[in-house]
Order: C-alpha cells, then sequence, then structure tokens
C-alpha cells in the first residue's frame, strides 16, 4: 500500500474512533451527541437511521479525504510526517472544524425543523465534555493520520 493509502486508511480510523467515543459516551451518559444521524440528516434531509449509516458513511469518506488533504499539507509545506505534526495539524483542522459547525447547523435540515439539537461553535451546545472530546478527537486524528503517512513514506 502507498504512503498516501496508508494516510487514508489513518484517516478512516481516525474517523471511527471519534465517531467510536461519541457512541460510548452517549452509553456512559456523560455527552449527548448523535453526530452520525447529525450528518446523516445534511445528506438525506431526515433523521431515521437510514441517516444514521450515510452519517457513518459520510464521516468515515471524509476521514479518508481529510487523511489524503494531510499529505498535501505536508508536501507542501515540508514538515516532516509523524504522530507529532499530525497532532498539531489535527488541532488546526479541530479549530477550523469546530468554527465551522454554526454553519453546519444552519444548514442542516433536521436542525432547522427541530428534530435535532443544535451543536453551536465547537460542539459547546452539547455540553463541556463533547467540547473536549470535539477537540481531543481531532488531535487524535491527526496523530493517527501523521503516523500511518510517516511510517511508510519513502
Amino acid at each position: 500500500m502507498s504512503a498516501p493509502a496508508w494516510a487514508a486508511a489513518g484517516g478512516v480510523a481516525g474517523a471511527a474512533l471519534m465517531m467510536g467515543s461519541l457512541y460510548a459516551g452517549r452509553a456512559a451518559g456523560v455527552m449527548d451527541a448523535d453526530f452520525a444521524r447529525y450528518q446523516g440528516c445534511l445528506l438525506l434531509r431526515r433523521a431515521d437511521a437510514s441517516a444514521e449509516a450515510a452519517g457513518w458513511a459520510f464521516h468515515l469518506g471524509m476521514g479518508a479525504v481529510l487523511g489524503l488533504g494531510y499529505t498535501v499539507v505536508y508536501t507542501v509545506s515540508g514538515v516532516e510526517p509523524g504522530w507529532d505534526t499530525g497532532a498539531l495539524l489535527g488541532a488546526a483542522h479541530g479549530l477550523l472544524a469546530g468554527a465551522a459547525l454554526p454553519m453546519m447547523d444552519a444548514a442542516n435540515p433536521c436542525v432547522r425543523a427541530g428534530t435535532l439539537p443544535r451543536y453551536g461553535a465547537f460542539a459547546r451546545r452539547r455540553g463541556v465534555v463533547m467540547i473536549a472530546g470535539f477537540v481531543a478527537g481531532h488531535v487524535l486524528f491527526g496523530a493517527l493520520v501523521g503516523a500511518a503517512y510517516g511510517a511508510h513514506r519513502t
């Protein structure tokens, strides 16, 4: 497998870990977030089980695409890929994604209809644990992508 393919695989693994942590947090009662359904509603315009499945597919696909995007950043910047630089890129990625959440709230038909709750910037409307998880999830995502790409780049 090529180094970019490893970066994409790291992105899929990071995205799965992020989504899985939301399910674990919900099961433990420490956060109230159904981001798979939220993202699926952006695609399907409804908040049912098919939206949840579509949200998972979308999130994993975006993980692969963003993993490849990280390789472009590494190539253009000349920064050596690794878990540490990946974590820094993940922090920047998390800042951008967190700032974009209000726009996603505004674009989400289920949020507008009141079927799903708003997340707000950095998911602050879903609680303090969600804010910490949002930031940490993106940092971990970046670390996985950086490590996967760095370990297989020639």
